[in-house]
């Protein structure tokens, strides 16, 4: 030091005043060194430049402890960490190395005092797996020999007994980071034979892999910029499998098993707690003046929140599982809403206490770990829309009378037009008061319409629609259904529905048709559904890059896993990334000219559904579903996909789903050779039920059979019915005649078959219900024509020649090939 400190008095030339030297008083100067006896000098590996500010919180959030921590600036990258005690020291340096963005944290022990310009950085401890070692090798020496040789050995990772067997050996090596990472080692066992042993470094920060060095990605190498830096990655010397996997769970544990010598040695013994404290606590309170009910009063009331939250925090305990009959929603409702029942009886509750509880509920369906809430990646806001947005209103619009008697229902002021698009009357008033109900439009002695008034009164297209509405002669009551599906009961799922075909009319006369389109090109994509959900996620920016985790402070990097260079996010790593564009550009599926390789990866997305076609765009969705995937392999395990690979698999996958989405449908279709009519069992009767519907024909021929265990035909009609549009209606009506057919001729243990219906509807339902409490037995079975040939051929009979007839123990001519 002396040496150095004179050469530099002769070339910078000093005066005689600066060149006199100055004693410094040594008092504070050894106060300054108690204060920091406990201190750690450190720097972030780094030529960029960085938010120093962010840097310190986040290192200090890092290291915090109970026993405090001071961050201080010495110069520009180069702080200092003051601990006050030296445990919380000694915990910082055993678990390092420490990463910020990636980047290494270096950091030496401050001991001795020093200029800024004398620290150097040059050590970092690191955890190495030594793969490919023999077994019986796997001992504390050979990991010391090998530590020794590659750096300052630290620690081995071995049992007491020194043996380490396993999947690899683990030591931990204080190694040099200016030079190049070392790969493995050329070892030679006892028979004197060299071999070769595999390294893999724990908690790897950025490190170059051109060079091999840490601190600088392969784009800032200098060496690569002199050997040419159009190198790819997959010819570098050095690459990501050199960082070790992360083990699931954490490390595995080597330490010996203690063994329980009593019961108090056990958690949760009686003597550590229990009744016998809070009895202690209450007799205590008591001893000082105090009365117990009060008390008891007082502690259960302040209790009553915690209660619930540790209820809540429980929810995985078998014991709450099971005490509560398993499951959140059962859990919610059984506790929470439960729990101030009794006390509400009594007296009201602060409407504080209301709102605790609303917010612990709320939190806990959001919940993850505890009372922790999950991450939030769409507000709710964005989501759904509030009640007074239409919530109520698609309710009542969808609420439709179902014609009974027509009493209770106004013609021109309800809505009861069934299956049309507008439910209500367009016809003007006319004839009838503007008040009038729907009975005046029926005749109930003949239990149909009256077309002649109809006919007078309204429009041909509102007529032809009242026609269309089945009477049933029970003359039922009116009825409110739901309209938005063919069982006419309310789900939220049609409401839903509802509401979004209408928010869809409302968007397309506005000025979003194209962002309409694009919406409609990604999901009526033929790829799976958790691709078409990702490429939702992408567009709309949402998924769980580094950058969102980073805002959310769950990350403390925010850098790209493939080029470590630029911010990870959502259009980063689908499109601008060097290793996406790679991807791209050996794509199947060519890339549309003029796309911007800068831009965003949902403008992307929209030339392609503009200028492609399928399976291409099927196939570019599934690349950007790989290529999220092979980022997830390489971020949690390590796993370097190749470029082809991704590409290979994506088009594998696309193709695949799309050969099988022809195949999806389910075939309705029976085999004709291999069924046939099948008799009833003796005793019953087998009702056999076909219609024949005409394209040139206002009416449908109806073919009805009975026959009994032998098959002989007891009864046959065949007659012909109005045609409505909705054929369920009748397959009803035709079913509903059987009945009563079956019921007049004295037939009441049934075996009804018919051809497929898909749901029940309307009136003509509540009629085959009330038909069939007249039979001692009634089963319906749906079978296909080729099993009900003889009552198909009857109903085409009747259809073509407009038959109204009734045979009793008596075959009809044109079913004989059949019976």
């Amino acid at each position: 030091m002396a040496e150095e400190l004179a050469e530099k008095c002769i070339r910078m030339r000093l005066s005689e005043p600066e060149r006199s030297n100055l004693r410094l008083r040594t008092g504070k100067i050894q106060q300054s060194k108690t204060e920091a006896k406990f201190s750690l000098l450190f720097r972030l590996l780094t030529s960029r430049p960085f938010n120093g500010e962010a840097f310190k919180a986040t290192v200090r959030n890092l290291w915090a402890s109970t026993g405090g921590i001071t961050v201080r600036d010495i110069e520009d990258n180069l702080f200092l960490a003051v601990f006050n005690r030296r445990d919380d020291m000694e915990r910082v340096i055993i678990q390092s190395p420490w990463t910020f963005d990636k980047k290494l944290i270096q950091m030496i022990r401050f001991e001795a005092d020093m200029q800024p310009t004398d620290v150097k950085f040059r050590y970092s401890a690191f955890w190495i797996r030594i793969y490919n070692l023999p077994i019986l090798s796997m001992v504390k020496e050979v990991g010391e020999d090998i530590g020794n040789n590659i750096g300052h050995l630290v620690e081995v990772d071995v049992l007491e007994n020194g043996i380490g067997w396993g999947r690899f050996l683990r030591i931990r090596v204080e190694i040099d980071v200016t030079k190049p990472l070392l790969r493995g080692k050329i070892l030679e066992g006892e028979d004197g034979k060299p071999f070769w042993v595999d390294f893999r470094y724990e908690h790897l920060p950025i490190f170059c892999y051109r060079c091999g060095r840490i601190g600088h990605s392969g784009n800032e190498c200098v060496e690569g910029r002199r050997s040419g830096g159009d190198q790819m990655v997959s010819t570098d010397r050095f690459g990501s499998w050199l960082r070790a996997v992360p083990m699931r769970g954490g490390k595995p544990s080597r330490r010996s098993i203690e063994t329980v010598q009593s019961d108090d040695d056990l958690e949760g013994s009686p003597s550590q707690g229990g009744d016998g404290d809070a009895e202690g606590d209450l007799q205590a309170v008591e001893a000082m003046g105090a009365n117990s009910g009060n008390v008891e009063g007082a502690v259960e009331e302040e209790s009553s929140v915690p209660r619930i939250t540790d209820l809540l925090a429980q929810r995985d305990s078998r014991d709450v599982m099971e005490g509560v009959a398993s499951g959140k929603e059962i859990l919610i409702k059984a506790v929470i809403q439960a729990i101030p029942i009794y006390a509400m009886s009594c007296f009201k509750l602060p409407l504080g206490l209301f709102s605790e509880i609303s917010s612990m509920a709320m939190k806990y369906w959001w919940g993850q770990r505890g009372m922790e809430r999950k991450v939030h990646w769409l507000s709710k806001q964005q989501l759904y829309h509030a009640k007074d947005r239409g919530a109520k209103q698609v309710l009542v619009e969808g609420l439709i009378w179902r014609v009974g008697t027509g009493e209770n229902i106004k013609i021109w002021k309800d809505s009861w037009l069934m299956g049309s698009p507008c439910p209500k009357i367009l016809s003007a008033p006319r004839v009838l008061d503007a008040n009038a109900t729907v009975a005046e439009l029926i005749n109930h002695e003949q239990g149909c319409w009256n077309s002649i008034l109809i006919d007078q009164i309204f429009l041909p297209s509102d007529a032809e629609k009242i026609k269309q509405i089945p009477l049933s002669s029970r003359r039922p009551q009116d009825k409110l259904i739901w309209a938005g599906n063919r069982r006419g009961v309310f789900s939220v799922k049609n409401a839903y529905w509802s509401l979004l075909q209408k928010t869809n009319v409302i968007t397309e006369s506005s000025s979003a048709g194209s962002l309409t389109k694009f919406w409609n090109g990604v999901w009526s994509a033929k790829v799976q559904q958790k691709i078409r959900n990702f490429i939702w996620r992408a567009c709309r920016n949402i998924l769980p890059t580094q950058t969102k985790l980073f805002d959310k402070k769950i990350s403390s990097s925010f850098s790209c896993q493939w080029c470590e260079d630029e911010p990870e996010t959502g259009d980063h790593i689908l499109w601008r990334c060097d290793f996406a564009q790679r991807v791209w550009s050996v794509c199947s599926v060519p890339i549309p000219t003029g796309v911007d390789a800068n831009g965003s990866f949902s403008d992307f997305l929209d030339r392609c559904l503009r200028d492609l076609g399928s399976p291409e765009i099927e196939i570019i969705m599934t690349v950007a579903w790989m290529l999220w995937v092979a980022r997830n392999e390489l971020m949690w395990e390590g796993i370097h996909s190749n470029v082809d690979d991704i590409c290979t698999r994506a088009s594998v996958v696309a193709l695949e789903f799309l050969d099988l989405g022809g195949c999806e449908s389910i075939n309705l279709e029976l085999n004709e050779s291999s069924e046939s009519w099948r008799p009833p069992q003796q005793g019953s009767y087998k009702l056999s039920i076909a219609c024949h519907f005409r394209p040139d024909s206002a009416h449908v021929g109806v073919g009805i059979l009975l026959r009994d265990h032998e098959g002989i035909v007891v009864v046959a009609s065949g007659f012909v019915l109005q045609k409505y549009d909705d054929h369920l209606i009748n397959f009803g009506l035709a079913v509903s005649y059987a009945l009563q057919l079956a019921y007049e001729t004295g037939f009441t243990d049934l075996l009804h078959m018919g051809p497929p219906c898909l749901a029940p509807s309307g009136v003509v339902i509540d009629d085959i219900h009330a038909w069939c409490g007249s039979f001692t037995n009634t089963q319906f079975v749906f079978i296909s024509n080729a099993c009900n040939k003889a009552s198909f051929a009857l109903a085409t009979e009747a259809a073509s020649s407009l038959l109204d007839q009734v045979w009793l123990e008596e075959c009809p001519p044109c079913i004989l090939p059949f019976v």
